[in-house]
């Protein structure tokens, strides 16, 4: 049952799916993957600077990758090359070139339906979205919509991607050192357990070592700097067209009204 639903949705739904999207979205924003390429480097390399409490880009997308990548990505890429040979390799680098337009409208949707918090901080994703985006067009539905789509996911990464991720941890230090499983998963849990109490800001502060293997966060700016740094990028804010997050806006959600929109903005 479970191979055949596997098979059914990976092998056909998904594969006949993602791909067109992925297109739809690269030539409806202009290949908004490679126009922004290069830009995408210098946010990264000004990332770092902390304001207050709120996680710097850098941390973000360290965040973001802990998220995506792990041992399925490599595992996934052994067995390809193995069933597929050398030319699995181009295939991968084309869709993952398309997802990240589909990518950037997912991230978009993101920050336009997010919602402050009393103590400050943010909350958003798919959930919200999907509740907030498909409102017009779904009612009701949109909320159920939203609380089956929550409920996926931590069925998933709650159960079975984090059983997929320590079971090739415990292993691989048992075949490498000779440490049992059962006690590198009781310190998994342990270690997992006081970053994850820690809240978002603790969360984001790990993986931002982790993620990078070792990568340290430069010292903090200047008062002088961090002006001429909120400075440039004002300017690149402004310089920045604005066709994309419009094209988000009436494509995906054209029904959304717009003065709405304003208001989950601020």
């Amino acid at each position: 049952m479970i191979e055949a639903l596997n098979d059914l949705i990976w092998g056909k739904i998904l594969l006949f799916t993602l791909v067109p999207i992925g297109l739809y979205f690269t030539f409806r924003s202009g290949f908004v993957q490679f126009r922004y390429f290069g830009r995408m480097f210098g946010v990264l390399a000004e990332g770092f600077h902390h304001e207050g409490r709120e996680a710097t880009s850098f941390q973000a997308l360290a965040l973001s990758v802990a998220g995506r990548v792990g041992a399925g990505n490599i595992a996934g890429v052994a067995v390809a090359i193995t069933l597929g040979g050398p030319g699995a390799v181009f295939w991968m680098w084309i869709v993952g070139l398309v997802g990240m337009a589909t990518s950037f409208f997912e991230c978009s949707l993101a920050q336009l339906f997010k919602t402050r918090e009393p103590d400050g901080n943010f909350r958003g994703g798919p959930a919200y979205y999907i509740e907030n985006g498909l409102k017009p067009l779904l009612g009701g539905g949109a909320k159920a919509l939203a609380y089956v789509y929550s409920f996926l996911l931590f069925v998933t990464f709650g159960l079975a991607f984090i059983v997929l991720q320590s079971f090739a941890v415990s292993t691989s230090v048992e075949g490498a050192f000779g440490v049992p499983s059962v006690a590198t998963g009781a310190v998994l849990a342990v270690l997992i357990g006081i970053v994850i109490l820690g809240g978002v800001s603790r969360i984001a502060s790990v993986v931002e070592v982790v993620v990078p293997s070792g990568e340290q966060d430069p010292t903090h700016d200047d008062d002088e700097s961090h002006d001429n740094k909120n400075k440039n990028e004002q300017q690149k804010k402004e310089e920045m067209p604005a066709d994309d997050v419009e094209i988000a806006q009436e494509e995906i959600i054209p029904k959304r009204d717009k003065e709405l929109i304003a208001q989950e903005q601020i």
